[in-house]
């Protein structure tokens, strides 16, 4: 559309908007209707004659006006608070307007009407309009204002588009519901605002967790948050760097699998474990192997029951063990196993009396040999 032409169907919407502010919406129709001659651009076009359906249909329904002089009071020799309430005209529909209202329902994003407006009078379309916002390619300061805008709104979407996350003619309405998803969730199981923000979103999307993963991690960490004891808390720290007992997001943490959560907080408990039965820490790579091998509570407190009674073969002379090895020599491990009785039989040598079970200094239990 030449400029000359530009300014003429500006100015018509100008006028159309003034008689439509003053309630005459069939003076508006005419304006938008000469401002549509004088365009040659079809995306304005459009514009246009959405903005004359909009006067056409206020006026349409006229204002409720009172009938006859009105003075000081109202009607006169009636007080205003008997001739029943007065309605104004409705507020006047611009291409801006409506423009803005259209973007904000595709994007939820205000304040893009004017410079939509603009593109669309040097003959943008609808869908350049949106390109345009999504990818930034207008360099203008009102472009890139809109662009920081959608990149707030919408963290990382071109990453999502080309890696096929959302396709599409509508990402975005694919994205809010995602969004939705999770921060419904959220409010449900309480969880703080933080961790739902836009950049957090970004970063579950990022990790290819689908909503229905972080809602489902979300109701696993409600759970944790009411069942965990302080001790496995504070191995989760160990660990972990869980702080503050932050059992939510460690669960929702987008570098890790549903999977692998929960063998974190498998492990966690069997080191609680070795140390409520007084074995002591062990690290957190034995923790996960023993989570790993499918090691249960039950069996996690047998076996380091049996571990703190041979903490012996880890001291003293002749063969002695890691803390590894005992561990999984409790466990079953064939080798560790095997180091594990020779070690004991090794000790048993060392004492006498008559067969009976001794300890030694470290309360390790040795066996004792027989009379001769």
């Amino acid at each position: 559309m030449a400029p000359n032409n530009t300014k003429k169907v500006n100015d018509r919407l100008a006028l159309a908007e003034s008689a439509a502010a003053s309630g005459n919406y069939a003076a508006a129709v005419n304006y938008a209707n000469a401002a549509k001659a004088f365009s040659k651009s079809a995306a304005s076009n459009t514009n246009i004659a959405s903005i004359v359906s909009a006067y056409t249909a206020a006026g349409a329904v006229p204002a409720q006006t009172p009938a006859g002089p009105t003075g000081p009071t109202g009607p006169t020799g009636v007080t205003a608070a008997a001739s029943g309430s007065y309605t104004p005209p409705p507020a006047a529909f611009s291409a801006s307007a409506i423009l803005e209202n259209l973007l904000f329902s595709a994007t939820g994003i205000s304040g893009l009407g004017g410079w939509a407006l603009g593109l669309s009078n040097l003959g943008a379309s609808g869908k350049e309009i949106i390109q345009s916002l999504r990818y930034g390619t207008d360099g203008s300061e009102a472009g890139q204002r809109a662009y920081a805008s959608y990149l707030s709104a919408y963290p990382k979407m071109n990453e999502f588009i080309s890696q096929g996350i959302f396709a599409g003619e509508t990402p975005e309405l694919q994205y809010q519901a995602y969004r939705n998803t999770v921060k419904e969730a959220a409010a449900r199981y309480n969880i703080n605002n933080t961790l739902v923000a836009n950049d957090k979103i970004a970063d579950y999307i990022s990790g290819r967790s689908s909503a229905a993963e972080i809602v489902n991690r979300m109701s696993i960490a409600a759970s944790a948050v009411a069942t965990t004891p302080p001790e496995t808390l504070s191995v989760l720290r160990d660990y972990y760097g869980v702080q503050n007992g932050d059992l939510i997001s460690f669960y929702l943490d987008p570098s890790a699998t549903e999977a692998q959560l929960q063998q974190r907080y498998t492990a966690a408990q069997i080191g609680s474990e070795a140390i409520r039965q007084d074995y002591g820490n062990i690290s957190a790579n034995t923790a996960e192997g023993l989570a790993a091998q499918g090691v249960t509570m039950p069996v996690a407190a047998a076996g380091f029951a049996t571990a703190s009674r041979q903490k012996g073969f880890m001291s003293g002379a002749g063969e002695v063990a890691t803390g590894d090895e005992l561990v999984q020599g409790v466990f079953g491990d064939g080798e560790a196993k095997n180091k594990m009785e020779r070690i004991a039989g090794s000790r048993a040598g060392a004492f006498t009396g008559g067969g009976q079970y001794l300890s030694d200094k470290s309360g390790a239990i040795g066996l004792g040999t027989t009379t001769r």
